[in-house]
């Protein structure tokens, strides 16, 4: 019995970790700018594996990101790039 209950809290431990360093991985693709990895980061928040704090450190750095993908230089070269295709 006892020897059956160590066995389950190793378990436990071990899934909590996985699920841990799987948030932790998530987080960094937030940084990135990935979609994703908000919604999963989200998830991972609700079920009280992410702090708070982290994950608006992750939204923000996120964000900054998606702004940075987003910028009056890129825009143009797109535009360029598909008038370029058209002709």
């Amino acid at each position: 019995m006892f020897a059956c209950r160590c066995n389950e809290i190793r378990s436990r431990i071990i899934l909590q970790n996985c699920i841990r360093r799987d948030c932790n991985e998530t987080i960094i693709a937030s940084n990135l700018g990935y979609d994703i990895s908000i919604q999963q980061l989200e998830e991972c928040y609700t079920d009280g594996v992410v702090s708070k704090e982290d994950f608006a450190a992750a939204l923000r750095a996120h964000q900054d990101a998606v702004d940075v993908r987003i910028s009056p230089q890129r825009e143009a070269a797109a535009k360029f790039i598909a008038a370029q295709g058209s002709i």
